[in-house]
């Protein structure tokens, strides 16, 4: 079992990597549309354009390369330390149900005394190392897959502000200068993005950042959700109380902090299911339930979680609404903290920007005083020159 703060938190070492990335093919476009300069031949600079867009996949493709085995080192180590905490919570719990427990369970929970995986008392439970691997090498797997769509899609976003900025340029409504700095403003805007093919031939866009913190969660939720499953049935437990937290998906509500048995996570919880319990972005989890112990959460805590609400500037909206509002303005912080770093980076002027991210951030300050929404910074992060990562 893991907690829903662990989870919110749990992909951001990740996150900062791809960050670093996505920082560095923003500022390495934004210097290649500097380079082609003012030129008002449309065949000349039809060339410069076709030049740097072929250098520009060719490195975009190398850093690819050289940050993968950051990623994968740090994908291990991440996947690691959550199942051995997941691993340990769920030993955690079920020790302390002990004299709820039948004869042969805790025959069974002393087999396992001293060890941290509770499913090495049966045969067929994987243990938190061999789960974390295989989670780390599954989730890489998603992650590579999405990142390969990132040189087309660097390419093209390259190609149409190049000719943005030149359409700009040439009919005389911008001078050169405004028309780079437009340019350039949109691609910090977009940032780097992704693209996945579904099955259904639908296409899916997302953020780059937001493509890596799905993966990497509901990766690891997967993997310990996996883990309980082995370890409740190396203790011969047929039950599971489901975690519950304030802004749960309305449609998540209805089930969490209950009793299930395992087939009713899957029938009720939808267990297994993209939109349900563990499935995408999911941070409710579970953990074995010996009958008799002590719920985590009565019924009264669940009503208040359910009704919970907070109040912005006098108005009235629920927690989830308002952690959904909070990310709204965190993205509105990386993108001007890219604008204003791309511009900065190739000499031009980044004033707008720079007083643009003073107001956001300034608004995210605000709305956390007034909500007491905790302000998650790692969302804000997007890397730094040189790669040097701060806190």
């Amino acid at each position: 079992m893991l907690s829903s703060s662990y989870l919110a938190s749990c992909s951001d070492d990740i996150v900062k990597i791809y960050a670093q990335l996505e920082h560095d093919i923003i500022i390495d476009m934004a210097r290649r549309l500097k380079r082609l300069g003012r030129t008002t031949d449309a065949t000349q600079r039809q060339a410069q354009v076709l030049a740097e867009i072929g250098a520009l996949r060719n490195d975009v493709s190398k850093r690819l390369a050289r940050y993968d085995r950051q990623v994968q080192k740090q994908l291990l180590a991440t996947f690691d330390e959550a199942m051995k905490k997941a691993a340990a919570n769920d030993m955690r719990m079920v020790k302390a149900a002990k004299r709820n427990m039948s004869a042969s369970q805790k025959q069974l929970l002393e087999a396992t005394a001293g060890k941290t995986e509770v499913g090495q008392a049966g045969g067929d439970a994987k243990t938190a190392a061999e789960a974390a691997h295989g989670g780390a090498i599954k989730t890489f797997g998603n992650l590579s897959r999405l990142t390969m769509t990132i040189a087309d899609t660097a390419q093209s976003d390259f190609i149409s502000a190049a000719n943005g900025a030149y359409m700009q340029a040439a009919s005389g409504a911008f001078s050169y200068q405004d028309a780079l700095k437009n340019a350039v403003n949109e691609l910090a805007a977009k940032g780097v993005h992704t693209v996945e093919y579904t099955g259904s031939g639908k296409t899916i866009h997302r953020s780059i950042e937001s493509a890596v913190r799905m993966n990497v969660l509901t990766g690891i939720n997967q993997a310990a959700s996996r883990q309980t499953l082995d370890n409740a049935a190396a203790l011969d437990v047929e039950l599971f109380e489901v975690s519950a937290h304030v802004g749960a998906r309305p449609e998540h509500e209805a089930w969490q902090g209950k009793i299930y048995t395992a087939d009713e996570l899957r029938t009720v919880c939808g267990l297994g299911e993209v939109d349900g319990l563990c499935g995408i972005n999911c941070r409710h989890s579970y953990y074995p339930y010996i009958p008799g112990t002590k719920l985590l959460y009565s019924n009264g805590e669940l009503d208040e979680m359910k009704d919970a609400s907070v109040r912005y500037n006098g108005k009235e909206m629920t927690r989830y609404e308002a952690e959904q509002k909070l990310r709204g303005v965190e993205r509105a912080v990386r993108k001007y903290k890219l604008q204003a770093d791309a511009l900065g980076e190739i000499g031009e002027d980044n004033t707008a920007a720079r007083i643009k991210l003073g107001q956001w951030q300034a608004q995210a300050r605000e709305f956390c005083r007034q909500t007491g929404i905790r302000r998650d910074y790692a969302r804000e992060y997007v890397g730094t020159d040189g790669g040097k990562q701060g806190a």
